[in-house]
């Protein structure tokens, strides 16, 4: 968190996991500019931290995102936008919690 802190790119991704499946989850966030204003159009990766899994995703009109089946595990969330520095933030989609980050 604190790196993602020192980003001049300080968006701020709102991310819950949610149930599908016993080994899966989906992924939601919304991606904000330093002033609180929605960033469309921003290239989301989802990367998984042990293997290969990787999705992608772009952000609609108000900033939003979504990734659904992903497989339980540790996950590296990167955001891309030109003319503002990439954020990345590490994320785990559980298929027991649905947490908040």
């Amino acid at each position: 968190m604190k790196a993602f802190k020192q980003l001049l790119f300080s968006a701020i991704l709102l991310i819950s996991a949610c149930v599908q499946a016993a080994v899966f989850g989906s992924l939601r966030g919304i991606v904000h500019d330093p002033s609180h204003r929605p960033v469309p159009g921003a290239k989301i990766t989802l990367r998984a931290a042990h293997s290969d899994y990787t999705q992608w995703a772009e952000t609609g009109d108000e900033g939003e995102f979504a990734f659904q089946a992903v497989p339980a595990g540790e996950y590296v969330v990167s955001v891309a936008q030109p003319g503002f520095e990439p954020a990345k933030l590490p994320v785990t989609v559980s298929a027991s919690a649905a947490p908040l980050v």
